[in-house]
């Protein structure tokens, strides 16, 4: 009886985190051809060490790192290729310290996914910044090895982007967006915000017109950060030099 209760209690916490993992996935916008490595992704040692496993979560963060720090190093080249190299450097040590990475964490409710052995987990390592930074590096790693640099620099990109805004003392997309128009005397930008999924993991999808034509759509776990995104891609699309295609829809 013991050994049956330890099991269905086993199958029920693979289950939870299974589908704790589905969720955070959908957050990412990513569907992952292989789950596990998202899985092994959220794979803290702790657990790791108390199933008896051979593989956690670091290789993975490991690769993350990398990741991160290439598609962060390359879009401060593109967007500020202005600056020195001294200010790019400290601007990137800022958009991948533990503090940044925490938050992103947070913004994608990573510590609900995380599997966390019981002393880890009763010491909250959920809210813990250090296991949420190392967490959101492996599944970055994770996004590169299932869908490529391309799909683990959109999740960057989109989750990073307020954080360039502040680190380079830019305006926000949305600001940028319309000081832009304003400059061009063409009407204010106008967002179409749809919402999808359960009430307590909603997700948002927002299409924004602008310049006579609608861009999108943006992505986000709040109404906000979607419109964020929107405009973000109207402004790549609207500065983009003559000759090269917007991808806008017209």
């Amino acid at each position: 009886m013991v050994s049956g209760s330890r099991a269905a209690a086993k199958a029920r916490r693979t289950e939870t985190e299974t589908a704790e993992a589905a969720a955070l996935a959908q957050r990412l916008g990513h569907e992952f051809a292989d789950p596990e490595l998202l899985r092994l992704a959220l794979l803290h040692r702790s657990a790791a060490a108390e199933a008896d496993l051979a593989e956690n979560n670091e290789r993975l963060e490991f690769l993350g790192d990398s990741v991160l720090g290439l598609v962060v190093t390359d879009a401060l080249y593109r967007r500020r290729s202005d600056q020195a190299e001294g200010r790019l450097a400290r601007a990137k040590a800022e958009l991948v310290d533990e503090a940044t990475l925490a938050e992103v964490a947070r913004d994608l409710e990573v510590g609900r996914a995380l599997r966390l052995g019981k002393g880890a987990d009763a010491e909250g390592g959920r809210t813990n910044d250090s296991l949420l930074a190392d967490a959101t590096e492996a599944v970055i790693g994770a996004l590169y090895l299932d869908g490529g640099i391309e799909v683990a620099r959109r999740v960057i990109l989109e989750r990073w982007e307020p954080y360039f805004s502040l680190r380079l003392g830019e305006a926000d997309p949305k600001s940028r967006l319309q000081e832009v128009l304003a400059a061009a005397d063409a009407p204010e930008p106008r967002y179409l915000t749809e919402p999808s999924g359960p009430e307590h993991r909603r997700q948002f999808s927002t299409t924004v017109e602008a310049s006579g034509a609608r861009f999108g759509p943006g992505l986000g776990a709040s109404k906000k950060q979607s419109e964020q995104a929107a405009a973000r891609l109207a402004l790549e699309a609207l500065e983009r030099p003559p000759g090269r295609p917007s991808g806008a829809k017209r």
